[in-house]
């Protein structure tokens, strides 16, 4: 039985895990994944490690593309994703109709969550640099993953 390497990102996951038992029922084959952020799969590719199939953002096969590691042309755009913003529930729905809406209501805010950039995500790595952007990236802070439950405790309200 063939088996295809392949090496997708996580941000998919939960959508592939189906597509993939129908592929390899119905091509006889089987699939050997590896999950994983995309820039930690990029890394892994730019290190010397093949696979057959790639699923990654568009930035990741873009950047292997550019260093020969893809071949230009064989891409195919599988899917998009968007970035939403939520508030707890029975919170008055912020204002961010306009960039500087946004802003005012990321400044008013007593705590943010999103995914820690350098973990590879790419909503994080956004969102991170939308404060760039915006002139207010150091409202962000990343406590260690082992101290997070209590930095929650003591700087939301969430309780």
């Amino acid at each position: 039985m063939t088996e295809l390497m392949v090496y997708s990102s996580i941000g998919v996951r939960s959508a592939a895990e189906q597509l993939f038992r129908i592929f390899e029922k119905e091509n006889s084959c089987s699939l050997a994944i590896t999950w994983g952020t995309a820039p930690m799969l990029v890394a892994r590719i730019e290190a010397g490690e093949t696979a057959d199939v790639l699923i990654l953002s568009r930035a990741g096969i873009d950047a292997l593309r550019k260093k020969g590691k893809v071949a230009a042309g064989s891409d195919v755009t599988l899917a998009g994703s968007g970035v939403a913003i939520a508030v707890k529930a029975g919170v008055p729905k912020p204002d961010i109709s306009t960039p500087e809406a946004l802003k005012q209501t990321l400044l008013n805010a007593r705590s943010i969550a999103y995914s820690e950039p350098s973990a590879g995500g790419a909503s994080g790595v956004y969102f991170a640099k939308l404060l760039e952007r915006m002139g207010i990236a150091e409202m962000s802070i990343f406590p260690e993953p082992d101290h997070i439950c209590s930095y929650l405790k003591r700087h939301s309200n969430l309780h």
